[in-house]
């Protein structure tokens, strides 16, 4: 069980990594998500963890 957990952690480690190196790489220009941003379906619901997406 205890090597499940350790394994559990080390793909979570892994994948916020991962996430961190997205953001930076969508944030500097490296890769292009404005399509992928474009055909993002519209939220249900207005709050502030659903603000509207614009593309300039």
């Amino acid at each position: 069980m205890a090597a499940l957990v350790i394994k559990a952690n080390d793909a979570i480690a892994h994948l916020n990594e991962y996430r961190s190196a997205l953001i930076s790489a969508a944030v500097t220009g490296r890769i292009d998500v404005r399509q992928q941003v474009a055909d993002l379906p519209e939220p249900i619901e207005s709050g502030p963890r659903s603000a509207k997406r614009t593309i300039q």
